[in-house]
């Protein structure tokens, strides 16, 4: 049998600091705030924006946050913001469906698909296109 600490790298404290330092290799270094913890300007600057182009016209949520990203706001700033924002997303559903209807003649199931291209959930799309009507 070999002695552990004579063996290179298996002294248990040298294994500790090890997997700490691994652990800290792979944390990540910019985690999104909880709601707790003071936002960013730059949170405060995508929340805006994220109301902005809501009022302009509907998102879902992945849409939303590709938008923000597309203006230079990182990631996880981007999420933090529209996740802090209170946004029925079924109603972002309704608001778009009607929006295509409007403008051109749509099958359910094309309407359907169509917002599941933009980001919008199954159970989103399905629910926005009963609303608007099919």
């Amino acid at each position: 049998m070999t002695d552990e600490a004579a063996v290179p790298g298996t002294d248990k404290a040298e294994l500790k600091d090890a997997g700490w330092a691994a652990a800290e290799a792979t944390a990540d270094p910019d985690p999104i705030p909880t709601p707790d913890q003071d936002a960013t300007p730059d949170v405060h600057s995508a929340q805006r924006s994220a109301k902005a182009f809501l009022a302009a016209g509907p998102a879902s949520r992945s849409g939303l946050i590709a938008q923000l990203e597309f203006e230079g706001y990182p990631v996880r700033d981007a999420t933090w913001a529209v996740d802090q924002l209170d946004i029925d997303w079924e109603e972002e559903a309704t608001r778009s469906a009607t929006g295509y209807l409007q403008t051109m003649p749509f099958s359910r199931d094309g309407l359907v698909d169509q917002l599941l291209s933009e980001g919008f959930t199954q159970e989103q799309a399905e629910h926005g296109v009963t609303e608007a009507g099919l």
